[in-house]
């Protein structure tokens, strides 16, 4: 579930996925993934690497749905039930049924990014404490963080999974939103639901993050663990076959 998760958020998104969703992640904090899930270790701050932080004031709404596997029906209040769903007539909800396994429903309202903003200094000096020993090689710089106001993540287990949510009766129609905190959203009916956390506020669960890589064969790969006996890194600048060297983290490389 979480490979899938985290490509499909990349190819879609333009970012890596936090594992679990609800687990938050800051700016110059210090991870690696274990276990298919984040694991913070320390930050850049608590090692005496200086980082400046850009803060971005623009609001935006993030909603994906896996495309051609998600079906999502809004019902007001009064309106009559769903066909074959758990919401009556008198409440408003929304219904979302899954076409396969792995399917994903992702909406965020209210993201701001935090971002370093002096990046080629922090990779200098990640780099030459490589060069020392001094930076383990599977750890990796959180470098950017959306922050969300509210976000609704759903991830189906099965083909035909449905999830119904049930809402504030006296919610209005435009304002029902999967990603609304107001509309209190709560969960009435699921069936082949992997992973849920609905209208939840203050996730942070996109990010962007660098490592130390090998560019080798014109491809950068996060040095494994097992890599560290390679031999010492080449200093900043240096072009040299097998490189290694700080650069942004992808799927392939978790």
């Amino acid at each position: 579930m979480y490979k899938d998760y985290l490509n499909e958020i990349y190819r879609n998104l333009g970012y890596l996925a936090v594992w679990a969703p609800t687990v938050p992640v800051e700016v110059g904090d210090i991870g690696t993934i274990e276990g298919n899930s984040y694991r913070h270790f320390d930050s850049l701050g608590n090692l005496g690497i200086p980082f400046r932080v850009r803060n971005d004031d623009t609001a935006a709404d993030y909603a994906y749905s896996t495309e051609g596997a998600v079906s999502i029906t809004l019902k007001a209040a009064g309106d009559l039930p769903v066909e074959g769903c758990h919401i009556v007539e008198g409440d408003a909800g929304i219904t979302i049924r899954f076409g396969r396994q792995n399917a994903v429903v992702f909406h965020a309202a209210g993201c701001k990014s935090d971002q370093i903003d002096n990046l080629t200094d922090v990779a200098r000096e990640i780099e030459w404490r490589y060069g020392r020993d001094e930076w383990p090689a599977e750890q990796f710089v959180v470098t950017e963080v959306v922050h969300a106001d509210t976000a609704t993540i759903i991830i189906s287990s099965g083909s035909g999974a449905t999830i119904e949510l049930r809402a504030n009766a006296d919610v209005q129609f435009a304002n029902l939103s999967l990603a609304n905190s107001q509309a209190g959203l709560e969960v009435s009916h699921s069936s082949k639901v992997g992973f849920s956390t609905v209208a939840t506020d203050g996730l942070t669960p996109l990010f962007r993050a660098c490592g130390m890589k090998r560019r080798l064969f014109g491809r950068r790969k996060f040095r494994s663990r097992g890599d560290r006996a390679g031999g010492p890194t080449a200093r900043a600048g240096q072009q040299t076959e097998g490189q290694i060297s700080f650069g942004a983290i992808t799927p392939d490389d978790l």
